[in-house]
């Protein structure tokens, strides 16, 4: 499945959501992952996405309303009929700080896999420092979270150094799902977000390794497009058709 985040696309949705999936739909995507409602009550959303052929792929939720509002967290995406709940993002750079955050995971995954929901966590570039002992945090957090999934965003993976291809093959048992997008990096080091048919990040060979290993979820993302956004994600769409048959 091919589906888009939506915050790639945060400055149509904060006036017009519902064009936003209208034109997505139109588009030809599959499905949405969802940074934020909108304000639109979940029954309104669900009734959205039916409108467009569209379905829920996943919706990142962030970490403080894992910890103080999973309920809530439930409720909504049960209605939407979306199972796969990410943290977008939070910090653990030092032990307190990682004890912390592996804390309310654990405390948070029984009860969403009680309710028939998985928990995904989306990487940055952060997450590849190394601690004391010489250990990626990323792998530390899911050795410590049992149960725990990998949203893998592959071009975060690249810009820390790391090969995303080898990442995923490496660490096939948690990998469930894929951000896709693309960068090229300055002379001075500063990195520019693109469209998946550009840049420095090997797409077509980690969507062709992804599938041989079973990976069917694929979510594309540009934080921060340089032109129109919904042009952008179109532009990333009609890519992917080229790679093979959607799944």
């Amino acid at each position: 499945m091919i589906s888009v985040q939506l915050y790639s696309l945060r400055d149509k949705t904060e006036t017009d959501f519902p064009g936003v999936l209208e034109a997505l739909g139109k588009l030809g995507y599959q499905g949405v992952e969802f940074a934020g409602y909108g304000g639109i009550p979940s029954s309104e959303m669900k009734s959205l996405l039916d409108q467009n052929g569209l379905v829920a792929a996943g919706s990142h939720v962030g970490f403080d309303l894992i910890r103080d509002n999973l309920d809530g967290v439930i409720a909504y995406n049960k209605t939407i009929d979306n199972k796969n709940i990410v943290i977008p993002w939070t910090k653990f750079e030092n032990e307190d700080e990682f004890k912390e955050v592996a804390g309310v995971i654990n405390a948070a995954l029984p009860k969403l896999h009680e309710n028939d929901f998985e928990l995904y966590y989306h990487n940055h570039s952060h997450e590849f420092q190394k601690d004391s002992q010489g250990v990626y945090w990323l792998n530390r957090l899911f050795a410590a979270c049992h149960g725990l999934l990998a949203e893998l965003d592959v071009c975060w993976v690249k810009a820390a150094g790391l090969d995303p291809i080898q990442y995923i093959k490496e660490h096939t048992e948690i990998v469930k799902m894929l951000h896709l997008k693309n960068f090229c990096k300055s002379a001075d080091g500063k990195i520019a977000l693109l469209d998946i048919a550009q840049g420095e990040v090997d797409i077509a060979g980690i969507v062709a390794a992804a599938r041989q290993l079973g990976i069917e979820n694929f979510v594309v993302e540009n934080d921060s497009p340089r032109g129109d956004s919904l042009e952008d994600v179109k532009v990333s769409l009609d890519y992917f058709k080229t790679l093979s048959t959607l799944n």
